[in-house]
């Protein structure tokens, strides 16, 4: 009888923990997704070749992986006006633009004005 009142101890604390985790946890902020690479566009070249893609977990975090290597990023969504941002945590670089309801990724590596700076277009899975 003693062991069993242990064991169902346990097993309460366990469900209480799992309860509370699962209420801990940030809502999912609309950017989960996978993101296919589709055109990049700068002042002097255009490419549709390359195989990159953004992995978002929908709690500020995921991957970009670019050029045979997975990066850590971390960014920001505002579902009110479609902005985010995005950092490669490897790099440093630093991305920007907006996310539509569609899935449409569009970011620059820099400002959208600059000269050297490109522009990215990604579509949601």
């Amino acid at each position: 009888m003693k062991g069993r009142k242990g064991l169902l101890l346990v097993l309460s604390l366990l469900v209480l923990c799992f309860v509370i985790a699962a209420c801990a946890m940030k809502p999912l902020d609309g950017a989960q997704g996978t993101y296919d690479f589709v055109q990049e566009n700068m002042s002097i070249i255009s490419n549709t070749t390359y195989d990159y893609q953004f992995i978002l977990d929908g709690h500020g975090v995921g991957e970009y992986i670019h050029k045979g290597s997975n990066h850590k990023v971390k960014y920001e969504y505002d579902s009110a006006t479609h902005s985010i941002n995005i950092k490669d945590t490897m790099t440093g670089i630093k991305y920007n633009g907006t996310l539509s309801e569609s899935g449409e990724l569009h970011i620059y590596d820099g400002n959208p004005n600059g000269t050297l700076v490109s522009e990215f277009f990604y579509q949601r899975r």
